[in-house]
Parts: C-alpha cells; structure tokens; sequence
C-alpha cells in the first residue's frame, strides 16, 4: 500500500519536473549561433565609424552572450587609437528571440597619405547554449582618403606630382603644410596627433618653427627655468599639480602634437615620474571629529591654504591634476608600440585614475556607477574636468564617460556668449557658470581663463564635440586679441571683456600665446612677440615655455 503511494506520488512530480528538463535541453538546442555579417568589410578613413553587425543565426532561444573585440590585422596594420579607436573583449547580450545587433567601432581621420589599412574583428565566449558560427572573424579595410596633392603629412617629399608650383618659396595658401615640389621643410602636422614621429628630425622643420622649437628646447633645459617644472613636480602639492605644472605639461603635449618629437614626451614621462613617486596612501580626512591617516587609496596631497593643508580632500584641484594625467595617460597609451615604457606608463596611470583617483571620489561622494561623480561650477575647472571623462573614455572605452563628456562640452558652450570687439566677433563667459546654477561672478579673470582655453584648445586639437565646431575657438582666440591684450605689452586685461589691467608676467606663464592658431587678426603673434621681447632677458635661452610653444604654433596656420 505504502509503495503503491509512493509510486504514485513520483508520477506525479515526474509530471512536473521532466517537462521542464526537456524544455531547458530544447533551449540549449534551439539557442544558435553567433556570427559575423561578412569576413570581409571597408570603410572609408573620413566616414567617422563603420557598422559592425553581429547575427544570431540557427536560432535564438533564451538569453546569450557573446564577446567582440578589435586587434591587430596581419597586413598594412591599422594602429589601434591611431587609425582607429579599438576595443577590448565586450560583452554583446541577446534577449530570446533577438537575432541582430550592431556594434561600431570609429574610425580615425589622420590627414596622412599612406597605404589602406586593416585590422581585426573577432568573436569569441559565446554564452547560453549558443555557438560561434562559420564567420567570428574578419578583416576592416580603412581606404586612404588622402592623396599626395592635399596631404599636410610631415614626410619629406620627393613627389613627381604634376602641380603645375614649382616655386621653393613658403605656400600661402591655407594648408599648414609648407611643402612644395622642391621643398625638403615641413612646418607640422596638420592633424595635432598625439601619436609620435619616431623619425622627427628638428631639420625638416621650416625656419621660423625650427627657431621657436630651439627656443622651446633651450626653455625646457633651462636651469633657471620659470616656473620651474622639476620642482613642481617634486612638490607633492596637488595645488601646483593643477595649475602651473597642468599647464606646463599640457604646453608640452600641445608642442608634441605639433611636431612628433618623441624626446617632448620623455620629457613629460620624467615630470610625471617624479610625481608617481609621491603617490602614497597618506590622506588626512577628518570626519565626525574621527582622523583618518590613510584610506586605501594613493593620492597626493594639497599644501597651501590652511583650511586644505595636509590633505587630499581639495575636490577643485584634484579634478584639475588629474584631467591633466588623463591627457598624459593617453598620450603613452597611443605611443605604447614604441617603447614598452610607454606601454607600462599607461597602464599604470589609467589603473591610478580608475581605481585610486576615481575609486576614492566615489567612495566618499557614495556614487558608485553614473555622473558626475565630481563637479566644480567655475568655467576653468569644468573645461578642465571635461578633458578627464573625454581621456578616459578614451583610455577604457566606456560610454559613460563619453556621454558625459559630450555633456559637459554643451554646457561650456551654453556659457558662451558672442560679443563684439575692435578685431572682431569674440566668446565671453562668466567665471561663475550661472547659467547651470552656478553664481553669478562676471566675465572669467585673465588668470583663470588661461586653464579655460588651454583645455579648449586641448579637445579641439582632438576634434571633440563643440570645441571642434567652425568658429568656436576663432571667437576664444579672438577674446585674447581684441579684450585680453587691448593693454598690451605693458599690461594685459584683468577679464576676459578687456575690463581692468593685470602684470604682463601673468601672460608669459600662460598659453595665450597658442591661440595665434586660431587668430584671424594676427594681432596675438605680433603683440607676443613684444611681450616676448620685454619679459625675456635672452631671447634665444629663455626660461619659459609657453611663448616658445605659442610661436610655434603660431607657425602652423
């Protein structure tokens, strides 16, 4: 009796249980496989992006994943962040029954004549049941859309090309290549790349840039250098980290992707260094009357007002210093087939930043995924903050950071307005971002619209968002010539609108001087050079570098 109701309970929850072991096996059957659209894709250099789609074929049931990822083709290799913006192994998650998605991958415009190019799109780690199909590779195709008549490419040029110029003398044309069929000078690339030139050589540069890169040079080596860099960089004290040395390296990084010349980045590799080796777990963080030494993060520490001294708990300059090393950080990452010493520097700090910098911010704001993780509302600070999410998404690839970089670049450019000035249609802002709930503060002062523009300039030489938009860094430039030097060369204004009169000194330790770029009224350059003259004992050893970088510039429209 007893076994009889045993035998009729097991029927049924066998009723139940093996219908849904069947089910899960059906799933696992019916759950496909992924594959690629075609082993074969192209795209041309100036398209922006290429479409990549991933199919689930064979069937689709129940959720699976797949991982894609980019790497190096066998043949004419594209370079990865140069040609393009590659990726590392990124998850791709199909719902049941989803049999399509598109991942894209960017494509970067160098302005450079060279062969077609190629590299990888691979499929691997199939999750759920699901499969790699016949095609989990294939090979991108990036078709050249230079030619040897419009390059602006740094090379030395034996061309044979049927222009009918013959003449040796300077182009006067808009292209910033000086170059013509019997030149052997080249005065930039054009495209402001932070990939370096393994085989820059100072001689090809035309004569004025050469006389300027020599004076940059002599700058730089200077041992009465002014601010000196070493020193800074020795402080331990993020306050100069994030402005003096800030704008000493991002100068630096601005004169590398004018020219390619290698030893500039050692040169920022060796202030950065010295800064690494201050980096300890040594906060001083007081909260709820309890003081606490360290905190599981390394960090530097802000030494100058006493509110701030002896602890890394300055939100503004810490946002400033290390928008700065992202910069850097990316620099070594897109050089990092060079040398491996570029390769462990990139590692290095983009491990820092995420996991040290950013983890600590997070950590005590309690944010721990979204943005903005930080914020300051002063314009200076939030350009500079908007090089951090713009590097780092960059660096790591995620699309927060660019999402919140594309933010933060259309809130600075809400903040501008269009004014008139004796040389032109100029950008003012005010220093306090009320338009985002900011106080009101008046138009930015000259000593702290110099970290403004820098980092303006810095993402418009990578052609992001607003910075790049036609006439929006004419306008800045403008606001140098037409408000910021309408007292110059004995003094500079005190604002941006050209209210009040500052020392010409400040000019000298800034990057003014840079925005000759963009400057349609050439009234930066000329007025520099004066300034240049005045504030420089020797004009060929000086000990600044941000006027030297600035002609060089300068020499590039």
């Amino acid at each position: 009796m007893k076994i009889q109701k045993f035998g009729k309970l097991f029927a049924a929850v066998g009723l139940l249980f093996f219908p849904l072991v069947l089910t899960s096996t059906e799933a696992l059957a019916n759950a496909g496989s992924f594959e690629l659209s075609s082993s074969k894709y192209s795209v041309n250099e100036g398209a922006g992006k290429i479409d990549i789609i991933i199919k689930r074929v064979g069937g689709s049931t129940g959720t699976a994943t797949v991982n894609i990822r980019t790497r190096t083709g066998s043949t004419n290799t594209a370079k990865y962040d140069v040609d393009y913006v590659g990726f590392g192994p990124t998850t791709v998650s199909f719902a049941s029954g989803e049999t399509q998605k598109v991942k894209a991958v960017q494509i970067i415009d160098d302005k450079l004549v060279e062969k077609d190019e190629t590299f990888q799109i691979v499929l691997e780690k199939p999750t759920g049941g699901a499969k790699l199909g016949n095609i989990y590779r294939a090979t991108v195709t990036i078709i050249d859309n230079d030619s040897a008549s419009t390059s602006t490419s740094t090379s030395t040029s034996t061309s044979t090309s049927t222009s009918t110029s013959t003449s040796t003398s300077t182009s006067t044309s808009t292209s910033t290549s000086t170059s013509t069929t019997t030149s052997t000078t080249t005065t930039s690339r054009s495209n402001f790349s932070l990939r370096g030139d393994p085989n820059f050589s100072s001689s090809k540069l035309s004569s004025e840039t050469k006389l300027w890169y020599d004076r940059l040079w002599a700058a730089i080596n200077n041992s009465n250098q002014s601010p000196n860099a070493t020193d800074l960089a020795a402080s331990n004290n993020v306050y100069d980290y994030a402005r003096g040395l800030n704008t000493h390296i991002t100068s630096l990084l601005h004169a590398f992707r004018a020219t390619g010349d290698l030893r500039l980045l050692d040169e920022i590799d060796r202030l950065t260094e010295i800064m690494r080796s201050k980096l300890k777990d040594s906060s001083i963080l007081t909260v709820g009357g309890t003081k606490y030494e360290s905190d599981g993060y390394l960090n530097w520490i802000y030494n100058r007002d006493n509110e701030y001294k002896g602890t890394d708990v300055h939100e503004m300059d810490d946002m400033q210093a290390h928008a700065m090393i992202s910069a850097v950080a990316y620099a070594f990452h897109v050089n990092k087939d060079l040398n491996s010493k570029y390769q462990e520097r990139a590692n290095f700090w983009t491990n820092y930043l995420k996991n040290h910098f950013e983890a600590k911010w997070r950590a005590r704001k309690k944010k721990s995924t979204g943005f903005p993780f930080l914020e300051k509302k002063l314009t200076h600070a939030y350009a500079q903050w908007n090089r951090y999410h713009y590097y780092m998404h960059k660096l790591t690839g995620e699309k927060g950071y660019y999402d919140e970089a594309v933010r933060m670049a259309q809130v600075i450019k809400n903040g501008v307005k269009t004014v008139s000035t004796s040389v032109g249609q100029a950008a003012i802002w005010d220093h306090g971002m009320p338009h985002i709930g900011g106080s009101t503060h008046g138009p930015q002062p000259s000593n702290y619209a110099r970290y403004t523009m820098q980092a303006m300039a810095d993402l418009a030489f990578e052609g992001f968002n607003a910075y790049a938009e036609t006439g929006f860094m004419e306008k800045v430039a403008l606001t140098v010539a037409g408000n910021v030097l309408n007292k110059a060369p004995s003094a500079i204004s005190d604002k941006i609108d050209g209210s009040g009169s500052t020392s010409v000194s400040i000019y000298g330790i800034s990057p003014f001087t840079q925005m000759a770029l963009w400057d349609k009224s050439g009234l930066i350059k000329t007025v520099s050079s004066q300034i240049y003259s005045n504030t420089e004992s020797s004009s060929s050893s000086p000990r600044r570098i941000y006027m030297p970088n600035g002609f060089i510039m300068s020499t590039l429209k």
